[in-house]
């Protein structure tokens, strides 16, 4: 499968759910290795990330399919390589139902920000180490999920048997997450 790298959907403006926002990040090297600045606050088109995490995911390993109703993630690959499975279950969006696909690479490094109501999920198929940020500490679970492979995602995954979580493999389907996400909306 090819997936448009983050550089390709900047420069051939690929359709993307709408506020999805993608950063050219830059390496400055010399003979000690390479710095690379991830985030400024200007950048944040949304709430700044108030939590910085790091998950080291092994190959074949599929994180999601989530959506939070409340937080912006900020994300980059900082070693590896990460397929970015993106939809849009905003009801009032313009770009509501819209499924993309991205290739992350840490050695191309961008920086993608998430709007809530957008659904990601991550497959990595080398060992990675992705770092996000997100703009609400971390007081238990602020997502909901479905399964990663429902084909009303659209989601074409290089894989038909990720490594998945417990949770990510007890996910209920898109009918039932949208369902969800209505009722959360209206409560």
């Amino acid at each position: 499968m090819n997936y448009p790298t983050a550089r390709e959907a900047l420069s051939r403006s690929l359709p993307l759910p709408k506020d999805i926002r993608i950063l050219e990040l830059k390496d400055h090297g010399d003979e000690r290795g390479v710095f690379r600045e991830i985030f400024r606050t200007p950048w944040a088109a949304g709430p700044v990330p108030m939590q910085w995490n790091m998950a080291w995911s092994k190959p074949g390993v599929l994180r999601g399919v989530h959506v939070h109703p409340s937080h912006v993630d900020h994300l980059t690959v900082a070693i590896g390589e990460m397929i970015l499975g993106l939809h849009d279950f905003r009801p009032d969006s313009p770009t509501a139902g819209l499924s993309a696909m991205l290739r992350l690479q840490g050695d191309d490094p961008h920086l993608v920000e998430i709007p809530t109501g957008v659904a990601h999920g991550f497959y990595f198929p080398v060992a990675s180490m992705h770092v996000y940020g997100v703009s609400r500490l971390y007081a238990g679970p602020d997502d909901f999920a479905c399964r990663w492979n429902d084909p009303e995602l659209k989601f074409a995954w290089p894989t038909e048997a990720p490594i998945l979580s417990d949770r990510d493999r007890a996910a209920g389907s898109y009918r039932a997450l949208a369902e969800r996400l209505v009722a959360q909306a209206a409560a």
